[in-house]
């Protein structure tokens, strides 16, 4: 692959082109897409090997009309958002996640600094970790599309389960600490917001006991 041209890399870091058969929510898809890659289907990869080339990526583009509208967003808009954060979306966040979320906590911690962020583990002590309020820039230009970010907001990633209430007792201690408004989340927040590459808010992503003991 090498001698054509192509050279095939497990590090989401630095990628040019990202090839899957369909869009998919993993680590490694989920982070490559800060580096705003071009998406490709694997009939690119076939057609390299049959003819020992690169063909024209823009032959071999993976579109996913029904999981734009699953999500609510569309990939060539995400994608060229993500050219315009330089992996930068998520630069001064300082977001804490669960050490039993579902997927793995190392796989939300590589999708956060794939983006720019900080990522802690949350057990419900007492930390040296500090969490300030992020600058909004009101000028004209934006390059991290933040424009939705309220700036003094402090996110935990958890699992709608009655185990992580205690844990959140204290995060929503630790935010008052730093004078920012506790946010406890499902992993669907940091998943829209990396891959749609812009910070965004909907209310059915938030956890609370409420929430959580109405599920059972």
């Amino acid at each position: 692959m090498r001698e054509i041209g192509l050279f095939i890399t497990d590090n989401f870091k630095n990628v040019d082109l990202l090839c899957a058969p369909k869009v998919v929510r993993t680590k490694k898809f989920v982070s490559a897409l800060a580096c705003g890659p071009m998406l490709v289907t694997s009939s690119f990869l076939d057609y390299a090997l049959k003819n020992n080339k690169l063909p024209p990526p823009e032959k071999h583009l993976l579109t996913d009309r029904q999981f734009e509208k699953q999500h609510g967003f569309r990939l060539d808009e995400a994608l060229e958002r993500a050219k315009q954060n330089h992996k930068r979306l998520l630069k001064d966040w300082t977001i804490f996640c669960s050490p039993t979320v579902s997927g793995g906590f190392d796989t939300f911690k590589d999708i956060i600094v794939a983006n720019g962020g900080q990522c802690h583990m949350w057990k419900g002590r007492t930390t040296n970790v500090t969490a300030a309020k992020r600058t909004i820039d009101d000028s004209n230009e934006v390059s991290q599309n933040q424009e939705e970010d309220e700036g003094d907001v402090l996110y935990l990633i958890s699992e709608a389960n009655k185990k992580e209430f205690p844990n959140w007792v204290k995060f929503r201690e630790l935010a008052k600490k730093h004078n920012m408004i506790p946010r406890i989340v499902k992993t669907e927040w940091l998943l829209f917001v990396a891959m749609a590459q812009y910070v965004h808010w909907d209310p059915e992503w938030e956890l609370n006991e409420e929430v959580v003991n109405a599920m059972n």
